[in-house]
């Protein structure tokens, strides 16, 4: 009785998931584009004591390499805010064969952000991205912006 109680809840979860329209970019909505203007509405405190803007430079670079004109307050036809929340390395020791073997330690990088994209007044693109891996900061940040530019169509 409770297995099919709990199937169905599991199957109406994941319908109901499924339903739920995603914001994903659209072509078209870029096709107009040429210039991006590249805002970074971080917590200053948090961009002085980390290595947080590394991942505006890191979409400066992507967006350029897609074929866009990227400024800072300039006159664009895009506006794109990036904010960081997290940015942070944390050190952790873990022990292998159940707890009685060698002490190893693992370097964890956390980091949380949105990338918002706006032409006219209008959302074309928002992502916000979310990851807490077993790799250096700089790298997981790089591999991050790396998937969300595989959103942007390339500029023709």
């Amino acid at each position: 009785m409770y297995s099919k109680a709990i199937t169905i809840a599991t199957l109406l979860v994941l319908v109901g998931c499924s339903i739920v329209p995603k914001r994903q970019s659209e072509p078209s909505a870029f096709a107009t584009v040429r210039t991006i203007e590249l805002r970074d509405a971080t917590d200053p405190v948090l961009l002085a004591s980390t290595s947080a803007k590394r991942v505006r430079e890191y979409l400066e670079i992507g967006l350029t390499h897609r074929g866009y004109i990227v400024c800072r307050d300039c006159k664009s036809d895009a506006v794109a805010t990036v904010t960081i929340s997290v940015y942070r390395t944390k050190h952790d020791s873990k022990r292998d064969l159940i707890g009685w073997g060698n002490l190893n330690y693992v370097e964890y990088g956390a980091s949380d952000w949105t990338l918002t994209i706006v032409r006219n007044d209008k959302t074309i693109y928002q992502k916000r991205i979310r990851d807490n891996e077993s790799m250096p900061i700089d790298q997981l940040a790089a591999q991050q912006v790396r998937d969300v530019l595989q959103k942007i169509p390339t500029r023709q």
